[in-house]
């Protein structure tokens, strides 16, 4: 409900906070002075422009909005992938941290859009550039009282003992694992144990990092920088945050530029970074003005997780997923 309400906010959420107290306001002001009769006979003047492009507003928001999907039983989607060998990518992020960034949806440009912002949380730009590279879908963990959630990726509800279990069987299997960083600076404990366990299973190659864009937090922002700086030492050593060395998280601060927004792991142990480039939005959209949409991110992930493909370019099942009989 939470990212629901955010992304509502975010398409009309400030014209209608503006243009309906304005509305209420002059509504009061009609009734109070000549009654309803006045209010319906100023239908045809400024009061029918004002519900005219309430009601334009409201048809935007539904137009551009997608129906939220359900989640899927983790043991459904566990039966499926034990039984056969269609890769995939998985989405990881702090607990209780998803659809907390969205970003402008630029791919949507018509009539409607203009009074309206179409927008896409990051777990959906995830899921768009999974499918985008090389057609694979996308799953990700949520709490078990959750059965719906933003369509895009597919998410797993688990209850809350089996969910390492689960995770782990999932780090084992997936192609590409995707470490979304909100802006907020808690890690959370089992995101951490997660990390580790990335490192235990050896994939830290197929990890991909994923910032929030700077022109929307420019302060949240440094501080998902330093954070992966901090994983990607923790992904280079033993995946214990409090055992990194602080030089090596320094090194890495040192490689990332400001505009950094996804990171790459090799399995080299070197690190490609991308840098986003403003998106210019379309006429009518928040005065034209240049951010970091989605149109920025799906391109640099897709070339991410298909560089994860050339790495592993050649060899069969068993040898990509050697683990996979173990969890």
């Amino acid at each position: 409900m939470t990212s629901l309400l955010r992304r509502v906010w975010v398409s009309a959420g400030p014209r209608i906070a503006v243009a309906l107290p304005v509305f209420v306001v002059w509504s009061i002001y009609l009734i109070a002075s000549g009654g309803w009769g006045a209010w319906v006979r100023d239908l045809r003047g400024l009061t029918g422009l004002m519900v005219a492009a309430l009601l334009l507003m409201l048809v935007a928001v539904m137009s551009t909005y997608r129906r939220s999907a359900a989640t899927l039983d983790h043991r459904d989607a566990l039966g499926r992938l034990a039984s056969s060998t269609q890769e995939f990518c998985l989405i990881l992020r702090p607990f209780g941290r998803d659809g907390r960034v969205v970003v402008p949806d630029t791919r949507v440009n018509n009539l409607l859009s203009r009074w309206a912002n179409p927008n896409l949380t990051l777990e959906q730009v995830v899921a768009h550039a999974a499918r985008t590279a090389l057609n694979h879908p996308t799953y990700a963990i949520v709490d078990q009282a959750r059965f719906l959630a933003p369509p895009g990726p597919t998410y797993l509800r688990v209850p809350d003992p089996e969910w390492q279990r689960v995770a782990q069987r999932l780090i084992a299997r997936a192609h590409s694992i995707v470490l979304v960083l909100p802006p907020d600076p808690d890690m959370r404990a089992g995101f951490s144990w997660e990390i580790e366990e990335i490192v235990r299973a050896g994939v830290q190659h197929r990890v991909i990092i994923v910032l929030p864009p700077p022109d929307q937090d420019v302060h949240g922002h440094y501080s998902a920088l330093q954070r992966a700086s901090l994983l990607l030492a923790a992904l280079g050593g033993s995946g214990r945050q409090d055992d990194v060395d602080p030089f090596t998280v320094y090194e890495y601060e040192l490689q990332l530029s400001a505009s950094t927004v996804v990171l790459k792991c090799t399995q080299g142990h070197q690190v490609h970074a991308w840098s986003m480039r403003p998106t210019e939005l379309p006429r009518g959209r928040r005065r034209a003005r240049e951010a970091v949409a989605s149109t920025s991110y799906v391109p640099a992930l897709a070339e991410a997780i298909v560089d994860t493909e050339r790495e592993l370019l050649g060899l069969d099942f068993g040898v990509r997923y050697p683990r996979v009989q173990d969890v």
